[in-house]
């Protein structure tokens, strides 16, 4: 069930109505509004709009965007490059996000801009802006009365007692959602999703919803990787299967989920590497082509937070020749939910001797 509070009735152009006169508030001016050159835009624009599918929006815009000043093209009915840059220029006097695209935030914006620009609009002592319940999850009523400032309307709003319905709690954050969903998709689609400009842009839309309908943010973590000092330096025999030659531990604290990509281990000593065969990090995988100097394993291995792994390497030695064989380590990991990924600095594991 919807709640109601009082709100500010703002401007009569959210009525159904044609013209709103000669309406006397009190001891208020009468207000005359001619809502016949109002810009109602019924279609999101963006990049590539035309307005053969937009029952000619695009070329509406690009005129109250020259009649503004924001716009320095003729109209063509196109939504090109130079009609995203004064739309943007638009927002950006506005204090909302600057995206470009013209959704329901920037037509409503609109809207009232076109309703000050007009000729017919008497400068009133008071305005009644009905219907404000239109913009609750949009936008605020700080960004309306910005709006009134910068064209000069330093007026004050009539309060009225009036009930409006306002969207509940859970309708906000459904709504959220579906705009959450849409944004994560341009962000995608623009190669910019795991950029700190998306984080700045993700916190704009947040500041528009109640912080009950998103989780707080996260703050990256990823897997840290140290010497496991359960496991000493090692002498073995030359000739050993499934030696084990270093060990180490992975570990992840409070900050999120984490998914383990890939391991490198790198060889460093006195050995010839051609003695070495079948490297296997335990419960990755093993490498059974002739060795290099370095190795790397892909794998996908989901640690919780504040969980730690024990990663054991081995190797076959056969060996003719004394080894002196030092290994170190990094590893690529993901956060689950930041989608942020790192890769550890190396970490030298333990030294291994051989012996006759």
């Amino acid at each position: 069930m919807n709640k109601t509070l009082p709100k500010l009735l703002l401007l009569a152009i959210f009525l159904p109505l044609n013209s709103v006169s000669a309406m006397d508030i009190g001891n208020s001016l009468p207000v005359t509004v001619s809502t016949s050159s109002t810009l109602d835009l019924n279609f999101n624009l963006k990049l590539g709009s035309t307005d053969s599918k937009t029952k000619g929006e695009v070329t509406k815009l690009q005129n109250f965007l020259r009649r503004l000043g924001f716009l320095d093209a003729l109209a063509t009915g196109f939504f090109g490059n130079k009609t995203k840059e004064s739309v943007i220029r638009f927002q950006n006097s506005k204090q909302i996000s600057t995206t470009g695209n013209v959704g329901p935030i920037t037509r409503n914006l609109i809207k009232i801009e076109s309703v000050f620009k007009s000729d017919k609009v008497s400068k009133p002592q008071e305005i009644i802006i009905s219907n404000l319940n239109n913009l609750v999850s949009s936008t605020t009523s700080s960004i309306i009365q910005n709006s009134i400032n910068t064209n000069n309307y330093f007026i004050p709003i009539t309060v009225a007692t009036s009930n409006f319905p306002v969207k509940t709690n859970e309708e906000l954050c459904m709504e959220y959602t579906q705009r959450k969903m849409a944004f994560d998709d341009t962000e995608y689609k623009n190669g910019t999703f795991l950029t700190a400009e998306r984080l700045s842009r993700l916190n704009v839309l947040q500041s528009q919803y109640p912080i009950t309908c998103y989780p707080p943010t996260i703050i990256p973590q990823t897997a840290s990787l140290i010497k496991n000092t359960s496991f000493s330096d090692q002498n073995i025999s030359k000739t050993t299967k499934r030696a084990k030659i270093g060990s180490f531990l992975l570990q992840t604290n409070e900050g999120e989920e984490v998914s383990v990509t890939g391991f490198t281990v790198r060889f460093s000593g006195s050995l010839p590497i051609s003695s070495l065969k079948n490297l296997e990090i335990e419960s990755v995988g093993m490498i059974t082509a002739p060795l290099l100097s370095q190795a790397s394993f892909a794998s996908i291995i989901s640690m919780p937070k504040n969980t730690s792994r024990v990663i054991n390497v081995f190797v076959d030695i056969d060996s003719v020749e004394d080894l002196n064989l030092v290994i170190d380590m990094t590893v690529n990991s993901r956060g689950l939910s930041s989608l942020l990924s790192k890769t550890t600095d190396p970490v030298i594991g333990q030294t291994i001797t051989t012996t006759n």
